[in-house]
């Protein structure tokens, strides 16, 4: 037997109340012997073994009415179908967490129905055989459970808010946690909590939720008796799928180019050719490009020539299947454009690295100057090119720069030991002879600002002669020294890029300055480097930004879209602002029942429920037995209190 309410067994202490005063009544009276009523006493002895026995009996069930309205507050529970329990053996809450997140919409076809409405019915089903149960909805959105009068509230328009498509993500961990704190708060009795997710590894956070599961474990743990959790895996792979992505989107004067990459699942008979929609401006044009395996890189281009100075586009994929994965919206403002800043102490260095930054017309990159960097400055521009030490308001502007989307290029210090900033360093400086010089053996060559050139040709890393070298210490390598390190590095920093050479242009370091690197790969970065300043508005569906906009108006499609629930184009505070799905929601990897059951060691193993299972519930509360026992010991009580009649009074009713 366990108890919902143990701190109320403490009572069991207040019932030997009525015994403790029976006792202090009698330290009240002494008895003196007289002998004018010794016979008298003598006489009624026999009667009074009677009145003894009723005063004890009645004080019997005094403290036993007392201990049972304690187990009545104490709620307890004993396990199975009993005789004990006179209320029906059914949980007092069914709870339904809901995945909402993007991947919960695809579907084996585009003629079934998704996993998300799948959940929903299998919930359904699940509740049928109690319906004197109430009833819980927590999904991965809002996060706030809410009661249903009724298991068919589901189904009404209205709470399609709650259960509808989304574009989002989920953090399944810190809902289950959510759920569970709200069940204890309320002080919910017996329970069962359906989790349905399709268990996209992605959408557990692992890393990031590492304390949130051992609360769980906890909880879980202390309530094994009371609450059931079970999950439903809808983790069935569609027999096809296909999904767009958008890696990059390069930028001139007169068009922005998106670079695309298509990935099919693997069907019997994969596709040759996709069915594209572009949109620029709510001017719509259909595309059929061809495709060549499950994995295929796409460009495509948008001409800016006729456009606004500012406005918004989108590529959709025609893919019935998943509703979520095939969209990507963006906004654009013409005068943004490759807007090229150079910080260098060095003239040397600066006629070269301006020289290399020079836009298509011929014109030099800005130089920047100790005196002029701070944010208001580096705001309007897209990338800054910056060698040499810099002092700490430098260093917190460029760090700002970058956090708002700028890509910030490093060249190292001439002095051994400075240049090194709040967010990025470099190893100590290295040197060699010219007899034995630095060189460079790996690069990425199909992809990244070190690729070949169009016609196949290789940009030619390896005929590079370097002598001094500062090792990035930060960031993706994309080419590699002879002996492993380092030659250029990448990384994000908050919304925008820094790449980190490891050499400077100058001849006492290296040969860079020659061009044939240093050129194609600063115009490459300049071309790539969409800055998030004129897509500075561009959010993530479902992040706490989006979930704190009221105000808005649905550009795209017009009063059907919620920035909050899906990806589009919205105007909120005068601004266009790009709302897009998570790129996590593209992961297929799963987070299989036994990895969750591994985060929750101490709790008892999860269960799986299929679709068509329901559940036999295996606790009971009996507290309505002792209800009913206390009542009839209350009645006893009262019986044992109706003084008797003496016979003479008998005699005369008779």
């Amino acid at each position: 037997m366990s108890f919902l309410q143990p701190i109320a067994l403490w009572g069991l202490l207040l019932a030997l109340t009525p015994l403790i005063i029976h006792l202090l009544n009698l330290l009240r009276h002494r008895s003196q012997p007289w002998a004018a009523t010794r016979f008298l006493l003598q006489a009624r002895k026999s009667s009074s073994r009677l009145s003894k026995i009723k005063r004890w009996l009645t004080l019997l069930m005094r403290i036993l009415a007392l201990g049972c309205l304690c187990f009545v507050i104490a709620r307890p529970m004993i396990g199975g179908n009993s005789f004990l329990s006179l209320s029906s053996n059914s949980p007092e809450l069914l709870v339904l967490i809901l995945d909402r997140s993007a991947s919960m919409d695809t579907g084996a076809n585009s003629n079934l129905k998704s996993k998300r409405e799948r959940a929903l019915e299998i919930f359904e089903q699940f509740v049928e055989p109690w319906p004197e149960s109430k009833i819980a909805l927590v999904e991965s959105v809002y996060e706030e459970p809410f009661f249903l009068s009724e298991i068919q509230s589901l189904k009404d328009s209205n709470f399609e808010l709650f259960t509808g498509r989304t574009d989002t993500s989920s953090s399944l961990a810190g809902t289950l946690l959510k759920t569970l704190e709200w069940m204890i708060k309320t002080q919910v009795g017996p329970a069962e909590i359906l989790l349905a997710s399709d268990m996209q590894r992605s959408n557990w956070g692992e890393n990031k939720s590492s304390n949130q599961f051992l609360r769980i474990d906890k909880i879980l743990e202390q309530k094994k008796d009371l609450w059931t959790l079970k999950v439903i895996p809808l983790n069935s792979k569609s027999s096809y799928d296909i999904s767009l992505r958008v890696t990059k989107i390069a930028r001139t004067d007169e068009s922005i180019k998106p670079s695309l990459t298509l990935k099919q699942s693997k069907p019997a008979n994969p596709l040759n050719s996709v069915h594209i929609q572009k949109c620029l401006n709510g001017e719509n044009e259909n595309l059929n490009l061809k495709i060549s395996s499950d994995y295929t890189k796409l460009h495509t281009t948008f001409n800016l020539k006729q456009q606004p100075e500012k406005g918004w586009g989108s590529i959709k994929l025609n893919n019935n299947f998943n509703k979520s994965d095939g969209h990507y919206y963006f906004t654009y403002r013409k005068n943004s454009i490759s807007k090229v800043g150079v910080l260098t102490s060095n003239p040397v260095i600066e006629n070269v690295l301006r020289s290399a930054a020079q836009n298509s017309d011929g014109k030099l990159a800005e130089l920047l100057t100790l005196q002029n960097i701070d944010y208001k400055n580096t705001i309007q521009k897209r990338v800054i090119i910056q060698q040499g030490t810099v002092t700490k308001p430098i260093s917190d502007a460029l760090d700002e720069f970058v956090k708002q989307g700028g890509t910030l290029v490093l060249f190292p210090s001439e002095k051994k030991g400075s240049g090194n900033y709040s967010f990025f360093n470099w190893q100590e400086l290295e040197e060699r002879n010219e007899d034995q010089t630095f060189t460079i053996q790996n690069w990425s060559k199909e992809d990244g600002v070190l690729k070949n050139f169009a016609d196949g040709t290789s940009i030619g890393l390896n005929y590079l002669s370097i002598l001094k070298r500062m090792i990035p210490n930060q960031g993706e390598a994309l080419a590699y020294y002879d002996d492993g390190k380092a030659f250029l590095t990448k990384f994000t920093h908050g919304n925008g890029l820094i790449y980190a050479f490891s050499t400077l242009p100058i001849d006492s370091w290296s040969s860079l300055k020659d061009g044939y690197i240093l050129v194609p790969s600063i115009q490459r970065i300049m071309l790539e480097s969409t800055s998030v300043m004129d897509s500075s508005n561009d959010l993530i569906c479902g992040s706490e930004e989006t979930k704190g906009i009221f105000e808005y108006n649905c550009i795209d499609r017009p009063d059907e879209k919620k920035p909050t629930l899906h990806a589009g184009i919205y105007k909120i505070d005068g601004k266009l602002i790009a709302i897009n799905r998570p790129l996590e929601e593209l992961d297929n990897e799963i987070f299989t029942l036994s990895d969750l059951n591994s985060k929750l060691p101490d709790s008892p193993p999860l269960e799986e429920l299929n679709e068509n299972e329901t559940s036999t519930f295996k606790r009971s509360e009996i507290w309505t037995s002792f209800l009913y026992l206390c009542l009839t010991l209350l009645l006893i009580e009262s019986f044992l209190g109706i003084p008797r009649q003496s016979k003479k009074k008998q005699m005369k009713n008779v």
